[in-house]
């Protein structure tokens, strides 16, 4: 069937079969996907007892310490697509096309509600569909829980890791789509617009097998269909099976599961979601979810299995087997479709559907019963359930979490109250008149000594209307304490401790990793009487629902929270009194962060007020706090701050005084000791401690300069001296971007060019090329630099890292004022592309500039600073103790001089009006105070100018004989990177400048030992290498994409760009502490492409 036929027949097929509540990922077309998921959770907060920064850390749960709560599909593709007819097309153009997330922005978030109640939701999922350059469409992951139905998936098998033994389902919306102009895509959304249709997509996805030995990789399957009117968001269907929970299962001689304790399976199955398609007289179930696996995801062998209707007496079967032991039936996410008769259809609609297994019992039984009628294809009179649907199906229609805030102030805005509904139907049709009843429950762990009262129903039974809705209004009531208390102490961490409470041996790991709460519960009673405090904000309140005036919550060991609850998160309003204190109010909040997220450290020390309070810090932090709380970049990432605490620091950020009394912190405390994380064994490699170059040994040299010209000057030596290959990469021919007669004049070098004779070049389009090599020469820099100042392990090398750091954001300034002054003369700035994007080793950099130099990305040492960033920043005049200056060829300074001089030469004409208006600033009003410069909006040549020199002068120095810039009076850029190699700081004294001032010192055991030059292709597939490696990939790729629309007509997403940019130094971290061998580590790949 050709697509185009495919998708206009998308919305007559979905308009037929539609009825209430219908679960249109079950519908046909469908379009199935597979592949795995990444969830980089953290386990620092999965623990209360780390909540209080003065216990020490709870080790077992420390396996993804450094965890970055990212979320995002990996390696997904479609693998089938279903038409109307329910048939897989074969040829269908869709098959094989990439499922993203969020390509354009930095990942998503997975979090859960609570420490004590660990279900997770996706934030900030963006979701599309690409079939080569083409995006199908891309929207927003409506919020949703993950976990959903979540169950012991895995059976009869040993798991690496004990969460690989969970299954979930989890089913959104997609919505705000943005569809391409690509005639399939505008198909597709004219299916999206009829009339039963939201406009919206609906996806329903199953994960499994998630491990921490697979590097937080995980399975997944799913479904995309078009959603609609009526339809529940996060749980799909008409109707439901569920479990029947049956009791031992005969398995034949040999079978796997006959190794293993048949009592610890069960449940053996569980929830299915499944509707009638009447207009093809279908029945669509998916059992993605449903049944077990084994290792390797590998669906258990039950024998046949069969659909039956089911009176509650006997068991009537209908059509073929189910093949769930076939690939295509998990090529198409588990989702089977059965054809039925019109009786069998009639039937279906009053009576039960089951799936059953064939029974060797003599006799009906538990869960065993007789079937009706002849069955020639089963050996037995007898079936045994293993699925059974619920008649009733009662379940809400929309995200089913919240957090609310009590307020004791009459008038306040804040959000106290929570609207929750209820569909429930019967058979598929929705029931009128229905009481349903909601019931407060405990939490996950169920020790937390809850506060009576907290969170209120305001009634807590109530009748469903005509259409099968019922809503529940919850109001949280009373003041919600600060701090949280706990039946015992869930703290205990030694197995003598847990000795002391009369634990079994064989217990003691289990108890240790809960905390000895339960255990100790079950030993000594008298020790749980104690209550312990801990300082976690805000209580969590669970609710049960179910048909009728009360509620019997069932006894399946607590799986019935991840699919019945209603829960919300309430927190009290603070009163805090201004003026707002790092001391008082600020610290204690950003301690916890410290405590609990370790990879927010490779951004910033949020213990430490002189770190938080610099100026770029303070813009970020305001940035992440002031987002929308579903944006990924959210702080903080747990979404567990209340708004009064969120509030009072977003003011203090604006005024941030240590104390009520001091502005500033007036304790010298020690500097953090040096040392690197938790991380597995490998080799240090040897580091040249001792490197000292040439420059560094010269002090004071006696000089004579014209005193008019400078006080003072900076005394260097020859190039050859400094830089033995400097002189053979930068004496190529020259690269002029137009060419001097002997006439003509250099007026800022006071003398000719030694180029002729003259060659008439400079002209509009010249100089917009070169200006793009001046803007790819800057982003060339950025690797380079990022790679050695993310090597530096944290509190270590911290003047070096302070410098590197400075330095590299002043070279994106340069990035934004090279492709401002491209796009203030009409040009475009091609970012995005494989050309532009510089790939390592490299001979060379753009426009000409040291064509011989070879340029590595290598962890941060000092021969490295010294061979290739001194290199890059030397400048194109440099005093050599004699009168008149050395001229070099080929130096950035003079690729830059030569652009300006043909800008002045082509006049005020090339400047079109309106292009100031496509021009980029930072995302926050830079003070003249601050050490970063200041980026300029290009209308003229003297606007353009300005730019200009500040690149030059922070690069090479204010002029030859002063190594200061003249926009933030700091040394240029050459001599900071001299600084660090000298391991001194500059300074001028009654001589000269020279490097005698206080120490940098230099600790080669304070970086990591990354290989040079990572690349993508000498990694070991399955690696946790190539895990860590692909993801900042990704983010990299992200943040291009990002940076091009941002200088291509966005420049909003300047905002974007940042958070990308801070989310490269989270995941290049990671790469630097995980292992690639026994001797070095991974380090971030640069390269354009990946696959």
């Amino acid at each position: 069937m050709k697509w185009a036929l495919f998708l206009v027949l998308l919305c007559t097929v979905a308009l037929l079969g539609s009825k209430p509540a219908s679960g249109s990922y079950l519908d046909v077309p469908r379009i199935h996907f597979s592949g795995q998921y990444r969830a980089d959770v953290n386990t620092r907060n999965n623990w209360p007892c780390n909540f209080d920064p003065n216990n020490p850390i709870y080790e077992p749960q420390e396996w993804n310490y450094n965890g970055t709560a990212d979320w995002e599909f990996v390696d997904t593709v479609v693998t089938a697509v279903v038409d109307e007819n329910g048939n897989e097309v074969q040829n269908s153009p869709l098959l094989g096309a990439r499922v993203f997330s969020n390509e354009d922005r930095p990942f998503a978030k997975i979090v859960d509600i609570d420490v004590d109640f660990q279900v997770s939701t996706v934030y900030g999922l963006h979701f599309g569909l690409r079939k080569g350059t083409e995006k199908m469409f891309q929207g927003d992951w409506s919020t949703s829980v993950l976990v959903h139905d979540m169950w012991y998936k895995m059976k009869c098998a040993i798991p690496n890791h004990h969460d690989a033994i969970f299954g979930a389902q989890s089913t959104t919306k997609i919505t705000n789509i943005e569809w391409s102009s690509a005639e399939s895509s505008q198909k597709l959304r004219a299916a999206t617009m009829c009339p039963d249709c939201t406009g919206d997509l609906t996806v329903s996805i199953t994960i499994s097998m998630y491990s921490n030995v697979n590097f937080t990789i995980g399975e997944v399957n799913g479904t995309i269909g078009v959603s609609k009117t009526g339809e529940p968001m996060n749980v799909g269907g008409q109707r439901k099976l569920e479990t029947a929970d049956p009791g031992t299962l005969q398995f034949p001689p040999g079978h796997i599961c006959l190794k293993h304790d048949q009592e610890e399976q069960k449940p053996w199955t569980y929830g299915a979601p499944f509707q009638l398609d009447e207009s093809r007289s279908t029945l669509v179930v998916d059992l993605g979810n449903a049944l077990p696996v084994q290792n390797e995801n590998i669906p258990i062998d039950f024998g046949p299995l069969w659909f039956g209707a089911f009176d509650d007496e006997s068991v009537q079967i209908f059509g073929n087997p189910i093949p769930y032991l076939d690939e295509s039936m998990w090529n198409q996410g588990g989702i089977f479709e059965q054809t039925v008769d019109s009786d069998t259809l009639n039937l279906l609609k009053t009576s039960k559907l089951v799936v059953v297994v064939e029974s060797n019992a003599t006799a009906p039984g538990s869960h065993v019963y007789p079937i009706r009628g002849a069955f020639p294809s089963l050996g037995s009179e007898v079936v045994q359930l293993l699925l059974s649907e619920t008649a009733y199906f009662i379940r809400p229609t929309d995200y089913y979490m919240d957090r609310l805030e009590y307020s004791d102030s009459t008038g306040s805005n804040v959000k106290d109250t929570s609207d929750m509904t209820l569909l429930v139907t019967y058979f598929g049709e929705p029931v009128g008149d229905a009481e349903v009843t909601v019931q407060g429950t405990y939490n996950q762990q169920g020790q937390t000594v809850l506060p009576l009262g907290g969170v209120l129903a305001a009634e807590t039974t109530k009748t469903t209307n005509s259409s099968g809705l019922v809503t529940f209004t919850f109001q949280v009531s009373r003041p919600i304490p600060l701090k949280r208390r706990y039946i015992g102490n869930p703290c205990l961490e030694t197995e003598n401790e847990a000795d002391k409470h009369g634990m079994e041996p064989h217990r003691r790991k289990f108890a240790l990793k809960r905390g000895v709460k339960r255990e100790v519960q079950k030993a000594k009673q008298t020790v749980m009487d104690v209550q312990h405090v801990l300082p976690i904000d805000g209580q969590l309140y669970n609710f049960f629902y179910c048909l009728g005036t009360e509620c019997t919550v069932p006894d399946d060991g607590g799986l019935f929270l991840y699919k019945a609850v209603l829960s919300f998160l309430a927190f009290s309003t603070v009163n805090y009194t201004t003026p707002y204190t790092w001391e008082d109010h600020v610290q204690p909040i950003f301690e916890q962060f410290y405590h609990l997220h370790y990879i927010m450290r490779t951004i910033l020390d949020l213990n430490n007020f002189t770190e938080v309070t610099q100026f770029h810090n303070i813009q970020l932090l305001k940035l992440s706090l002031s987002l929308d709380f579903l944006d990924p970049n959210y702080m903080p990432v747990t979404r567990d701050l209340s708004p009064t605490k969120q509030a009072m620091i977003l003011g203090w950020l604006d005024n941030p005084r240590y104390s009520s009394t001091s502005d500033n912190d007036p304790h010298l405390r020690p500097l953090p000791v040096c040392q690197s994380p938790p991380s597995p064994t490998y080799a240090k490699v040897p580091s040249l401690s001792h490197f000292h170059p040439p420059r560094c040994l010269l002090k004071n040299i006696p000089f004579d300069v014209d005193p008019e010209k400078e006080d003072a000057y900076f005394h260097s030596i020859f190039l050859d001296e400094r830089h033995p290959t400097l002189r053979e990469a930068a004496m190529d021919p020259p690269r002029p971007l137009f060419a001097y007669g002997s006439d003509q004049e250099d007026s800022e070098m006071g003398r000719a060019l030694p180029i002729e004779p003259f060659v008439p070049v400079c002209n509009i389009d010249n100089v917009r090329d070169q200006l793009q090599k001046a803007v790819q020469l800057e982003f060339y820099t950025l690797p380079l630099y990022l790679t050695a100042l993310y090597s530096i392990m944290e509190h270590c090398n911290v003047e070096a890292y302070h410098l590197i750091r400075n330095i590299t954001m002043q070279e994106m300034l340069h990035f934004t004022q090279a492709a401002n002054t491209l796009i203030g003369i009409g040009g475009t700035v091609r970012i995005d592309d494989p050309e532009f994007v510089p790939s390592y080793p490299a001979t060379g950099l753009p426009g000409g500039v040291l064509p011989n130099l070879t340029v590595s990305l290598k962890k941060f040492d000092l021969l490295h600073v010294y061979n290739n960033f001194m290199a890059i920043e030397t400048p194109a005049l440099t005093f050599v103790g004699r009168p008149e200056p050395e001229y070099t060829l080929n130096t950035i300074g003079q690729l830059y001089k030569e652009i300006k001089l043909c800008l002045k030469i082509l006049g005020e004409d090339i400047y079109p009006p309106g292009t100031e208006e496509k021009q980029v600033q930072w995302p926050w009003q830079v003070p003249a105070d601050t050490n970063v410069g200041s980026v300029y909006i290009v209308t003229s040549f003297e606007s353009a100018k300005a730019g200009i020199d500040q690149i030059v002068e922070q690069g090479e120095g204010a002029n030859p004989f002063n190594p200061n810039d003249s926009i933030t009076g700091q040394y240029a850029h050459f001599y900071r990177f001299e600084e660090i190699v000298c391991q001194k700081r500059l300074i001028l004294t009654e001589n000269g400048y020279a490097y005698d001032g206080l120490p940098i010192p230099y600790n080669p055991a304070g970086v990591w030992p990354m290989r040079d030059s990572p690349s993508k292709d000498d990694i070991i597939p399955g690696t946790k290498c190539r895990t860590e490696a692909k993801a900042f990939h990704r983010v990299y790729r992200n943040f291009l994409r990002v940076l091009d629309a941002t200088f291509n007509g966005a420049p909003e997403k300047i905002s974007e760009a940042v958070e990308l940019m801070e989310a490269l130094q989270v995941h290049a971290k990671k790469t630097m502490w995980t292992p690639y061998n026994k001797v070095s580590t991974c380090g971030p790949v640069w390269d354009y492409e990946w696959d």
